[in-house]
């Protein structure tokens, strides 16, 4: 991330992803560093940020092998709520966390358009 980058800018923008049902966004590199988040709990951002990273080295590795082109973006849906992880570019990566019953699609549109935001700024 550059220098100049305000944290309040970042978190402004992580902030306009907390639509109705969405309980956590974060901003992490791909090793899974906080950049920015919601979360608050210390240990809570760290543990989202490093099984984030986990999860899409390997959704990478599978899209690799699989010959399915670049990721754009992955979904575990559980019981209890989804994790939605998108690249912003080779460097980051934005991780939403949702309730159960929230309608993807539409939390995949706005990680879109906050993805080419933070794109500048990391």
């Amino acid at each position: 991330m550059t220098a100049t980058v305000p944290q309040d800018d970042i978190a402004r923008i992580l902030a306009s992803l907390k639509l109705n049902g969405v309980k956590n966004v974060a901003l992490t590199t791909m090793e899974g560093r906080s950049l920015g988040s919601t979360v608050t709990d210390a240990s809570a951002r760290f543990k989202l940020g490093a099984l984030s990273a986990a999860s899409i080295a390997i959704a990478n590795k599978t899209s690799t092998e699989l010959s399915l082109g670049d990721l754009d973006q992955i979904q575990i849906v559980s019981n209890n709520g989804s994790l939605l992880l998108s690249a912003v570019g080779n460097k980051a990566l934005l991780s939403v966390v949702t309730e159960r019953g929230v309608d993807s699609m539409l939390i995949a549109r706005e990680m879109k358009r906050v993805a080419v935001q933070l794109l500048t700024m990391v």
